[in-house]
């Protein structure tokens, strides 16, 4: 469908433009770049977690404490 339709408009078929990003997204993108600089610095997180099920509790309560803070 995807050829037909590209033959057929000769193009894609879909507008190709650049993303428009919230402010959300792009803090989320500074703040991983953030952690990746630092950790090939050596630095390693603050908080170590015992498994998956308490790392998802601290950051489920972190995004509360967030969400009261608002």
């Amino acid at each position: 469908m995807f050829l037909h339709m590209s033959i057929k408009r000769s193009g894609f078929p879909f507008e190709v433009r650049n993303p428009q990003l919230n402010a959300e997204t792009i803090l989320a993108m500074q703040e991983t770049e953030q952690i990746i600089t630092d950790y090939k610095k050596g630095s390693r997180m603050q908080k170590s977690f015992a498994d998956a099920g308490e790392m998802f509790a601290a950051m489920d309560a972190e995004d509360e404490s967030e969400r009261n803070d608002e």
